[in-house]
C-alpha cells in the first residue's frame, strides 16, 4: 500500500489510476458517466490523502489500484452504490479476496434498482459476473 494525494504524481508525473476490480461508465454514457464521476469526486476529492493498492499496469499504461480512504474502498462504495459495475476480469485475478464482497455488494445495487442499474433505463454495458 502508498500513501497518496489526489490527483496522484509519482516522481513529478501524473498518474493514472483505474480502479481495480469495477467498470464505470464512459466520457459519453450519459447520465452515467456524470453521475460515476461527480461520486468519486465527492468521495475522493482533490488534495484528499488515500491509500492505493497497486496491482499493476492496464494496457493504456494507468496504474490498476484499490483505493481506500478512511479504511474503505471507493471501488467498493461505488459498486454498492451503483455507480460501478464489475469488471469481471479483475475480479478473479486482481481481486480474489474481496470477490465475494463486490459480488454481494454489486447483486444487492442491481435488486434495489441503483444507478446504472436503474430498471427504466440501465446502462447497456454494465457487467454480471459469477
Amino acid at each position: 500500500m502508498s500513501q497518496c494525494r489526489i490527483p496522484w504524481k509519482r516522481n513529478s508525473q501524473l498518474c493514472r489510476l483505474q480502479l481495480a476490480c469495477i467498470d464505470s461508465p464512459d466520457y459519453g454514457d450519459s447520465p452515467f458517466f456524470e453521475a460515476a464521476k461527480s461520486r468519486l469526486e465527492t468521495l475522493i476529492p482533490r488534495g484528499t490523502i488515500v491509500l492505493v493498492s497497486d496491482t499493476g499496469k492496464s494496457s493504456h499504461q494507468r496504474i490498476v489500484s484499490e483505493v481506500f480512504k478512511d479504511n474503505t474502498s471507493i471501488n467498493l462504495q461505488l459498486v454498492s452504490e451503483g455507480k460501478a459495475s464489475l469488471f469481471c476480469k479483475h475480479l478473479n485475478d486482481t481481486c480474489p479476496s474481496l470477490k465475494t464482497a463486490y459480488l454481494n455488494a454489486q447483486n444487492s445495487a442491481k435488486q434495489a434498482g441503483l444507478g446504472i442499474w436503474n430498471s427504466r433505463q440501465p446502462w447497456q454495458k454494465a457487467r454480471i459476473c459469477n
